[in-house]
């Protein structure tokens, strides 16, 4: 991985773009990281990352409210199947 900073990431933009299919540039400013330039196929693994742990959140909170109103998962299944949610 590498490191550059803002004013260097701003002056070889097009070069860094160039790069990003082999290997991420972390862009600092300062002491801080604040940004990354990284593939769009390391992208999109991330994406679906976010939307799976989405997906598992919403599902935990949708088995939560069923318990909550006393429906079984199984009716929970049959209610979401249906669309009758």
């Amino acid at each position: 991985m590498q490191t550059v900073t803002t004013d260097e990431a701003m002056q070889r933009l097009p070069d860094l773009l160039r790069e990003v299919g082999s290997r991420a540039v972390v862009i600092r400013d300062g002491d801080q990281a604040v940004g990354a330039l990284v593939s769009m196929d390391d992208y999109q693994v991330v994406r679906k990352a976010q939307a799976l742990q989405a997906m598992r959140d919403l599902g935990g909170l949708l088995r939560r409210e069923a318990e909550h109103a006393g429906i079984s998962l199984e009716e929970l299944e049959t209610m979401l199947d249906t669309h009758t949610v």
